[in-house]
Formats: structure tokens, sequence, C-alpha cells
């Protein structure tokens, strides 16, 4: 028996007692007493044995429980079956933080949206999330990180030099750029020093939107909605590839003043696009539509700067269709700079990027497939 997405919503997520059962039995098999005092344990209001029993048969007959054997206890205890974890795994994120709603979105609507997580195609952010060794990911993406581990050695070097040029892109829009509101889009899974982290140590009434595609990313948003007092941090579940919905939507005006100057944050995400007139005409919309005075900041994937044989072997294998991530070289990138006032020390390979590392002690450019850099929508507003 496989459940609907309204009748997960109906049938686990409000009954009070029934998605705590399933967190209980997520750590394993548990005996009934163990069930019970962990229920109570966790202290939302004890249920008594009658409820226990009766939600776990309601349980069982929704195929999310069963009576297994237990090594060493006499009696059987009580286990999740597949389609329990499948439940719990879609749900459990949502529980994990307050359940005040996103603003516009019901509980119950989140729940449904983490549902359309697809756990058998690759996603890029579930396995960037890999690389940079996390733990939301599925085995379809980490059989895939662990191919591209295999093809490029150096990809775990380059995700996270990836991160730290993120970060210190922030620090310096931030604080010498002096911009306290940023779009970031193609977020990613939420991991150290996220945007409005790093933004908020600098100036606590920085205001970030954060856009990605992916349901688990949204199923995971609230980790990036920890806002200081004095600043605001939203989440947009939007495409990059749909500019005019993200600039049009209502939430993304509300929080962004785009009357003043915007950082805008583009991490490792226009390398998904393959064909270049449509990378080119996205970024034009979205630069076109801020004010003097913002910023752009791009992290791209390049295979310039790997040895000749693995540069081959990703032109190879993007010819036949199995890669997902499209190379641009350096000039190419630069393209999207342009009109813009690069911000020294221009465009550079990200491990180089106003780095505080010596350069005799940072990554081999070879392991560090890309190039990033800041740059200024000239005019007023200086």
């Amino acid at each position: 028996m496989t459940l609907s997405r309204q009748e997960i919503v109906d049938e686990v997520v409000k009954p009070k007692w029934r998605e705590p059962i399933l967190r209980v039995l997520a750590g394993g098999p548990k005996r009934w007493a163990e069930l019970r005092n962990d229920l109570i344990a966790l202290k939302t209001g004890a249920p008594g044995d009658g409820l226990i029993n009766t939600e776990l048969r309601k349980l069982k007959g929704l195929g999310l429980v069963e009576n297994r054997r237990i090594e060493g206890a006499p009696h059987p205890g009580w286990a999740l079956t597949t389609e329990g974890e499948r439940v719990f795994t879609a749900i459990r994120k949502i529980f994990d933080e307050p359940t005040a709603p996103l603003k516009g979105l019901t509980f119950e609507n989140m729940v449904e949206r983490s549902m359309l997580i697809d756990t058998t195609t690759v996603h890029s952010a579930r396995r960037y999330n890999y690389l940079l060794g996390g733990k939301d990911h599925f085995e379809v993406d980490r059989e895939s990180g662990r191919e591209i581990e295999r093809l490029f050695p150096g990809v775990g070097v380059s995700v996270r030099e990836g991160r730290k040029f993120l970060r210190r892109a922030v620090e310096f829009l931030a604080g010498e750029a002096g911009i306290d509101q940023f779009l970031d889009i193609g977020t990613g899974l939420p991991t150290a020093d996220n945007t409005h982290e790093v933004a908020q140590r600098i100036n606590p009434r920085s205001r970030v939107v954060y856009v990605d595609n992916d349901p688990m990313v949204m199923a995971h948003s609230r980790a990036l909605l920890t806002s200081s007092p004095e600043g605001r941090t939203v989440y947009l579940e939007e495409d990059l590839r749909n500019p005019l919905r993200i600039l049009g939507n209502p939430e993304v005006r509300e929080v962004i003043d785009f009357r003043r100057p915007v950082a805008l944050m583009l991490i490792a995400v226009v390398h998904f696009i393959e064909d270049n007139d449509e990378a080119y005409a996205i970024i034009r919309s979205l630069v076109d539509a801020l004010p003097s005075g913002s910023y752009l900041a791009m992290l791209h994937f390049s295979t310039d700067t790997l040895p000749p044989e693995l540069a081959a072997d990703h032109a190879r294998r993007t010819a036949e269709g199995k890669v997902d991530a499209f190379h641009r070289s350096k000039a190419q990138i630069a393209e999207f700079f342009a009109g813009l006032e690069l911000v020294e020390p221009a465009l550079q390979v990200a491990s180089d990027w106003r780095s505080e590392v010596p350069e005799r002690d940072r990554p081999r450019h070879q392991d560090v497939a890309g190039f990033g850099a800041v740059a200024r929508k000239p005019g007023v507003g200086r």
C-alpha cells in the first residue's frame, strides 16, 4: 500500500501521536515498553497505553508499521515497514523544526511538497551536499557523486573551495560594499556559512531571499530562515530559468527593495543551463532588473584548469549527453559580467579570489574547476 500525499497529511500528520510513533521507530525496532517510554520522553503529553495500541493498529493498517521479532527479546516488537520509512523520510525535516508554517504555505502544504522529492533521480543540490560531506542525499545522488569523484578526484576540493568563495564574496558585499539585500538563486541544501549567516554576522539587518527548485531544499528551508531579529530571510521554490517569476514574486518584492542596491548570488548554478544564449539572456534579465550600485557574484564550472585528459573526457561525456554541469571557458564566463565593473582581483580561479590563505598553501588549480568573480552594476549609487 502506497499512501498518497493527501492520505499522509490526513492519516499521519494531523493525528497527534502517529508521527511521533514513526519518529521513535525510525531509530530501530522497539519493544512495546521501549516505544511507550520513548514517546513519554518526547514531553508532548504522555499518551495512555490504550491510545498507543490504537494508533499502532491504525499505522499497521496503513502499512507503515509491523510486528517484528527483535533479537534477544522474548516477544515481537514494533518496526517501520519500507513504506513507513519512505513516509517518515519525507516529513522528518519538517518536524525537526518548530511547526510554524512558512508565510503563505501551510504546514500541510509543506508536507505535500516534500512528498514530491524524487529519490530515484539525481539532483544537483543533493549530490553537491554529498560531495561537501553532508547527510542530505539519496543513493542515486551518492552513486553520481562517486562517479564524478572517480573521473575527477579533485571534485571534493573544488566544491569546498566554492563554499569558501561564497563566504568571501558575501563578506565583501556585506562589509566593504555595504550591501544589505541578497537574492541567492540556486541556494542548495543548507550547510555551514549560508549567505544570511555570513551577511548578518556583519550587518544584522541584512535581508536574504533564497531560491531553489528542489523540493528537498524546501523541506530543509527552515534552516535557511533563522534570521537575526533585525534582518529577514525567506525561501522561494522556483527555477533560475524563470527569472520573471522570481522577480515578480510578491514575497520577493516585500523583502527586497529594488530601489536600492541588491547582491545577486549565482553560486555554482548557471553551469546547469546548457544553452549559451539562454544562460546569457537569463542573467541579463536579472541584472537589468537591479538598480545601479547592485552586484553580481558568480561561481561557474570550467575545465580550463583541468589536466588535458580530464578536460577531454568531460567534453566527450558532454557530447554523449552524460553530464548535467556544462563547461564554459574563462572567456565565456567573463561574458556574464559584460557591462559591469569587476571587483579586484576580477575573474579568478575560485580558490584565489580574495583568499586569506598564502598562495603556496592554496589548492592546485587543477583541483579547483571553477572561476568566480564579483562585479558592480555601474551608475549612480556609489
